[in-house]
This record gives structure tokens, sequence and C-alpha cells, in this order.
């Protein structure tokens, strides 16, 4: 597998959590998925953008039965609660997640407000680490298939981005930490 490219096969059967599948990224690495039969199951916010994500999706070939597209934040405990008891009810584990869903606030660090950067943190940051803690009783320890947010940190300090580089420098720190499964830690996922 190269960095540009998907194997689709390898994928097939398995199902696999995107946040943040409406558009970008997630959109784009959904959009190789279901050519390989996987099971795949996206996240967004906003329900005009989900549903279009979806139809795209769906259109791009493959089994259209075996996509779900879920309303949830990645910010909001809650809704990802409600997404890992629906993944649970409906496929009973977890082969991948994406922890994908993000946010930037493209200000000079002189115009960041509080909220700006709590918003910045509670999604790019309190998301992905939820998201990845909820999924851990979904995920077989010895079959998880690993896809990462990646995260590299800035080269250069970038005009209108303090709080977005801050962020990316501590998942791109914190990113190699969380990738540990539990087998490896030498612990198991807790199965609440």
């Amino acid at each position: 597998m190269t960095d540009d490219h998907i194997d689709a096969a390898a994928f097939h059967g398995r199902v696999v959590l995107i946040t943040g599948g409406t558009g970008g990224i997630g959109l784009a690495t959904a959009r190789l998925l279901p050519g390989g039969d996987a099971h795949v199951i996206i996240t967004g916010r906003d329900d005009a953008r989900l549903g279009r994500a979806a139809e795209q999706l769906r259109a791009s070939g493959g089994d259209g039965s075996r996509l779900l597209a879920v309303r949830a934040d990645a910010a909001s405990l809650p809704d990802l609660d409600r997404l890992t008891l629906l993944i649970r009810e409906r496929h009973g584990r977890l082969d991948g997640v994406f922890a994908n869903a993000g946010v930037g606030v493209f200000q000079r660090g002189d115009e960041v407000t509080e909220k700006d950067f709590d918003h910045t943190v509670d999604v790019n940051l309190k998301g992905v680490f939820f998201t990845i803690q909820k999924a851990l009783p979904l995920l077989d320890a010895d079959e998880t298939l690993h896809l990462h947010r990646l995260a590299r940190p800035p080269r250069a300090a970038r005009p209108g981005t303090p709080s977005h580089d801050a962020l990316r420098v501590l998942l791109a720190w914190s990113a190699p930490r969380a990738a540990v499964t539990p087998a490896e830690s030498g612990s198991t996922p807790s199965r609440r």
C-alpha cells in the first residue's frame, strides 16, 4: 500500500469508522473503501452534508447497504456513546478507526477568542482522543486494521493558524502513543 492508495481488497468485509466523513480527507478515504466491500460508517455534524456524502458514496460503487451515515459530533461524548452503541448493535465490532473529524480557526493569534480555541481543542484533540477511547471496546486487538489521523507538525509558523498548529504539534506527538493496541500494551480493552 502506498501513501496515495488504499488496497480496497484488504478491507473486504471489514468494519471501518471514519469520523468527519462528509468532506475532505474523510470523504476521499471513504470513497476508496466501498469498492472493497467494506462496511463503512461515516459521521458528520451537518445533516445536509452527511446526506450528500452518503449519496456520493453510494453512487461511487460497492454495496450501498454496507454504508452507514450517522449524524455525530466528535466533540460530543453523548454523540460518541450513541455512535459506538449503534456500531455494536449493527456490527458487533470495529476493524478500523480513522479519527479524522477536525476544524480549523484561521485567524491571527491576537484575534483567536477563547471560544474559538475551545472549539478547536474540543473537536481536534478531545474528539480524536474520545473517538479512539469509545471505539476500543469494539476493536479486536489481534485483528484491527490501523488507521490513524495523520497529524504532522507544521514546518514553520503559518499566519492565521496558531491554535490549529499548536494542536497539530500535540497530535503528532501523542498519535504514536495512542496507536498502541491493547495487546501491545499488555492490557485488554474494557468491555463495558
